[in-house]
């Protein structure tokens, strides 16, 4: 996957504009892809046509607060 990236909780939420609380309870509900690597949870980024592709009314959310 071309320009893979892995992000941390802070890294996520200044990304999205929302709580490191909120990315960490969307991450436990699987509302957007992540992994806890020991007690630290981490996010890879995807492209943007990945993600229209797979887009749920919460991702949906979120890019419209990012455009």
């Amino acid at each position: 996957m071309d320009g893979l990236q892995v992000m941390s909780v802070k890294e996520v939420s200044r990304y999205l504009r929302i709580s490191e609380r909120t990315v960490m309870a969307w991450a436990q509900k699987g509302e957007i892809p992540a992994a806890k690597i020991g007690k630290q949870w981490r996010f890879l980024t995807v492209s943007y046509t990945h993600l229209r592709a797979h887009e749920t009314s919460l991702h949906l959310v979120c890019r419209l607060l990012l455009e």
